[in-house]
């Protein structure tokens, strides 16, 4: 879903959004280096490897400098009206 789309469902079903937020954009390139350019469907273990390594400086500036603005994830905080 888009921001957009999510508020309108949650709305339609009768909730009220309190926090709404992208996450995981440290994933957003390897996704579309791996299926779009490379055209696979999984990703190889020494990949994975290398990322599992770089996760502390990616979670830093996806905490720290983009604040939850883009991601590969799109996460929402419902409360029941």
């Amino acid at each position: 879903y888009t921001k957009k789309e999510l508020i309108q469902k949650a709305s339609d079903s009768g909730f009220t959004i309190r926090d709404l937020f992208y996450f995981n954009f440290a994933s957003l390139f390897g996704w579309y280096v791996n299926g779009n350019i490379l055209k696979k469907g999984t990703v190889a273990e020494g990949v994975l490897g290398f990322f599992d390594k770089m996760v502390p400086i990616l979670r830093f500036c996806e905490r720290k400098l983009l604040r939850k603005k883009m991601g590969i994830s799109l996460i929402a905080v419902l409360e029941k009206n």
